[in-house]
């Protein structure tokens, strides 16, 4: 029970453990949506004021830093696309502002802002480039329509005075100044309650010239006046040289050459510093562009020798892995034909050697058939002359010299049976003479036969046929043997003769 106690806590702890740890990875995700929400909105800020200032190149890669990030909210992320085809419309790549703002207004999920705000976009991108199939017009004032319809239902101000400035220059456009200056004024006003200066001093220089067109001088370059106090030339040199250059033209309508020329150089050191800054600043960044690229061709090159440097030392440890290997079944192989060689070589021998002792045997054999024959030859002429004097002797006194002749070739035959066979039984047990010889040093040359024998694990049968001996005789020599070797009851004799 107690170990099932622990086991149990241990889970619930284990499980605890995992919930804190799920919630803290859930806070620490909230924290960086947050985390990213506050940074996003910062770099929206930033980048509205470059677009206000006509400077897309600096906006682009913050709203491309947006845009692939994983952690950026829908709205934000939709955000972003509108204000990058607005960075194009700034660029005049309309056609790529085009393709963004209608895949945008695709989305399913798209915010009632972002929609009437992409609508608004749109709008301004068909204003300025020949995108459309038909009347641009028409397409500008249908889609500032829907933009204006989705504003005033939800309250996008903003939105609103953005389409009555893009409707307001559709019909200036098209000569219809009544129409133009009522849309154009509304604009006007709007943005200035609003504080939204730049996009007033934008419309109030399309406003200026609807007032200019109608003959009304004065009151077009009071609202230009108006509009140069609102902003700062430093910050704002596309709208100013726009302002100065409107003036110039109202005073070279007026007859006022001078002040048309002072208003035309104002506009011109504009252009010159606007430019050149967006010119100098587009060099560095071709000039950065370009180290960049080499500073990655180089990367690539020494990537790519690394790469065959790798691919070489990877090739040359193969090799020498291949010749290791090549080298160990070499020597392998080495060492097995050496090693079969020395076991043939000591196999040789070894039949050598018993080929030797078989012809050693074969020779002892023969010198001993021979040495045989020679002692019967012996012994046969031996006989001769006992057998010419039985030729003389009488009836009673010839058998008993014919028994006497029987009995000497039994006991020859005997004698040389026995000594054959001990010769030849001590050349194959050459040490048990020997041994019998140190433990039992009183036993007869009979005794040692028998003991022979006896060895050998022949039967009492057997061993009285080759001794000529009755089986009786030969039990009373063997119990006379127990005795010299003093075996007890248990001990089997011819066991005790297999140990020598």
């Amino acid at each position: 029970m107690r170990y099932i106690y622990i086991l149990i806590s241990l889970i619930v702890f284990s499980g605890s453990l995992i919930a804190m740890s799920s919630s803290e990875n859930e806070q620490s995700s909230i924290a960086k949506v947050i985390q990213y929400k506050g940074k996003n909105d910062s770099l929206i800020k930033q980048i509205r004021i470059y677009l206000n200032r006509s400077e897309p190149d600096h906006s682009i890669p913050m709203l491309f830093e947006i845009i692939n990030n994983g952690n950026t909210n829908t709205d934000t992320l939709i955000l972003s696309k509108i204000l990058l085809s607005e960075a194009y419309r700034q660029k005049r790549e309309y056609k790529k502002g085009e393709e963004i703002l209608l895949s945008v207004l695709k989305e399913s999920d798209i915010s009632n802002y972002n929609q009437a705000y992409a609508l608004n976009r749109l709008a301004s991108i068909y204003n300025e480039g020949n995108l459309t199939s038909g009347s641009k017009y028409d397409t500008v004032l249908k889609c500032s329509e829907l933009s204006i319809s989705i504003s005033d239902k939800y309250g996008f101000d903003n939105l609103k005075y953005l389409s009555f400035n893009e409707v307001g220059y559709v019909y200036k456009r098209q000569g219809d100044t009544i129409k133009s200056r009522y849309f154009l004024e509304q604009a006007y006003q709007g943005f200035i309650e609003q504080k939204a200066y730049a996009n007033a001093i934008t419309t109030a220089i399309n406003l200026s010239d609807i007032y200019s067109r109608i003959g009304n001088n004065s009151k077009a370059k009071l609202i230009l006046e108006e509009a140069i106090k609102m902003g700062n030339p430093d910050k704002q040199k596309n709208l100013y040289l726009r302002l100065h250059l409107q003036k110039a033209q109202l005073y070279k309508a007026d007859g006022e050459f001078e002040l048309a020329y002072e208003q035309l150089s104002r506009s011109r050191k504009l252009q010159q510093s606007f430019y050149g800054d967006r010119i100098n600043r587009q060099i560095n960044e071709m000039s950065a562009l370009y180290d960049l690229q080499q500073k990655e061709a180089q990367i690539k090159e020494s990537e790519h020798q690394n790469k065959i440097h790798r691919q070489k030392q990877v090739f040359f440890i193969i090799a020498i892995t291949i010749l290791l290997i090549i080298l160990i079944i070499l020597v392998f192989v080495f060492r097995l034909r050496r090693k079969y060689l020395i076991q043939k070589r000591e196999l040789i021998k070894s039949e050598n050697e018993n080929l030797k002792k078989d012809l050693e045997f074969k020779n002892k054999e023969l010198t001993l058939s021979t040495m045989n024959m020679i002692r019967h030859s012996e012994f046969v002429s031996s006989l001769v002359p006992d057998l010419k004097a039985l030729y003389k002797l009488d009836s009673n006194n010839r058998k008993q010299s014919i028994l006497n002749i029987v009995r000497g070739i039994s006991m020859h035959n005997k004698t040389e049976l026995w000594e054959d066979f001990y010769k030849s039984f001590s050349e194959v047990n050459n040490s048990f003479n020997s041994n019998l010889m140190d433990k039992h040093p009183d036993l007869s040359s009979k005794e040692r036969r028998l003991c022979a024998l006896l060895k050998l694990d022949m039967s009492t049968k057997d061993i009285a046929s080759i001794s000529h001996t009755s089986i009786r005789g030969l039990e009373t020599a063997r119990h006379r043997l127990r005795k010299k070797l003093k075996l007890t009851g248990d001990v089997n004799l011819s066991n005790y003769l297999q140990g020598f």
